[in-house]
C-alpha cells in the first residue's frame, strides 16, 4: 500500500467506530509520486482508501492540514463541496482523491484524514487519522503570512486630459 512509504507519525491520533475504515493513504506530488516534500506552487494529491465494514449511505470524506502548533490551516470535505458520495455495502472499497495546490509558506505541516457521516442529525465518526502524515512544503515566491492567496495584480495607468 501507499502508506508503507510514509514514516508513521508518533503523534498520530486514531479514533472512530470503524464502520468505515481508512486502510491506506498517501500524499503525492503532481507526477503521482509519494512524497513528504512538496512544492507549494505544484499540484498536490491526497488519496485514501476506505473499506466499509457496514452498510453506509452518504459518507463524508475529509482532509485537514495543520501547522506544528496544531492550528487548522486548510482542508475540505465532500459534504462542504456538495459531492454525492453514494451508498456502500459491507466489504466495499473506495479510493478518495483530493487534488489541489497547497499554496503554503515553506514549512512543516501535518495531514489528517477522516470518514464520517450523519446518523439522523448526529455526526458519527467512522474513522479519523489525525496528523497521519508529517510533510514539508517549499515555496519559492515571497509572501506575507502562511498562505499564498495567488493574487494577480493589474495596474492601469490613467492618462488625464
Amino acid at each position: 500500500g501507499w502508506k508503507s512509504f510514509f514514516k508513521e507519525n508518533s503523534a498520530m491520533i486514531e479514533y472512530g467506530t470503524k464502520s468505515a475504515e481508512i486502510v491506506d493513504y498517501g500524499l503525492f506530488d503532481e507526477d503521482g509520486q509519494p512524497s513528504v516534500k512538496l512544492r507549494s506552487d505544484e499540484t498536490a494529491i491526497i488519496k485514501f482508501v476506505v473499506r466499509f465494514n457496514a452498510e453506509i449511505t452518504d459518507p463524508i470524506f475529509a482532509f485537514t492540514i495543520k501547522d506544528l502548533k496544531g492550528n487548522e490551516l486548510a482542508g475540505t470535505n465532500t459534504w462542504f463541496q456538495n459531492v454525492d458520495t453514494g451508498h456502500y455495502m459491507k466489504g466495499d472499497l473506495v479510493v478518495v482523491t483530493f487534488t489541489q495546490k497547497l499554496n503554503l509558506q515553506s514549512g512543516s505541516y501535518t495531514l489528517s484524514l477522516g470518514c464520517t457521516g450523519f446518523d439522523g442529525d448526529e455526526l458519527t465518526v467512522y474513522h479519523r487519522l489525525y496528523d497521519v502524515i508529517a510533510f514539508e512544503t517549499t515555496m519559492f515566491k515571497r509572501i506575507v503570512g502562511i498562505f499564498d492567496i495567488d493574487s494577480h495584480i493589474q495596474i492601469d495607468k490613467k492618462v488625464m486630459g
